[in-house]
């Protein structure tokens, strides 16, 4: 929430109880009507809730990890490790950007934990950034679906591991809102 919107919404308060009580005090209809339309003005000012989340590199955020993985049965991985309880399972999405993870192929940092409860995210689960290039977010409530039928639930996950393959495409695609309507892009015309 920006600096002139808090102050705007401090205002709009302010001034609804203030025609509460103008109202109370005159004991006149017109103050009580005129109070009522202001939360009409106070609602575009109010945060989102569902807003997006972010793993940035350096900002001090000891609780999460990207790595990327090789394998010599399969393609490469890349691994998203984060300490329980870092994720926040009611945003949109999580995003991460491509140049944050590290370009040697290795193994994964371990996890402090050592029970490890793994989620494979899929190809339609990701979407690009629609303003920032690089980046690519995660659907969370895709995830907290699939998690569903499982023995386990999304507080129990501290690993999300992703096909590199599919995040270098995402990446690259330019503001599409949906990675399925950026398969559909790139499908031709088949007989």
């Amino acid at each position: 929430m920006s600096k002139s919107n808090r102050i705007f919404l401090l205002l709009s308060v302010c001034l609804f109880a203030l025609l509460i009580g103008l109202a109370v005090y005159k004991e006149s209809s017109y103050f009580l009507y005129a109070a009522s339309a202001i939360p009409l003005l106070i609602v575009p000012f109010l945060p989102d809730i569902k807003t997006n989340q972010y793993i940035k590199k350096g900002n001090s955020q000891p609780d999460v990890w990207l790595a990327r993985t090789a394998d010599e049965s399969g393609p490469d991985r890349i691994v998203i490790g984060f300490e329980p309880g870092f994720i926040a399972w009611n945003k949109r999405r999580l995003y991460f950007c491509t140049d944050d993870i590290p370009a040697e192929s290795g193994s994964a940092k371990a996890p402090s934990r050592d029970i490890t409860a793994s989620l494979s995210v899929l190809k339609f689960d990701l979407v690009p950034h629609p303003k920032k290039a690089g980046w690519v977010g995660i659907e969370l409530a895709n995830l907290a679906q699939r998690t569903q039928g499982m023995s386990y639930t999304v507080d129990d996950i501290n690993r999300l591991i992703l096909s590199a393959e599919d995040v270098e495409e995402i990446a690259k695609l330019p503001g599409v809102t949906t990675a399925a309507s950026a398969q559909s892009q790139n499908r031709g015309v088949q007989a």
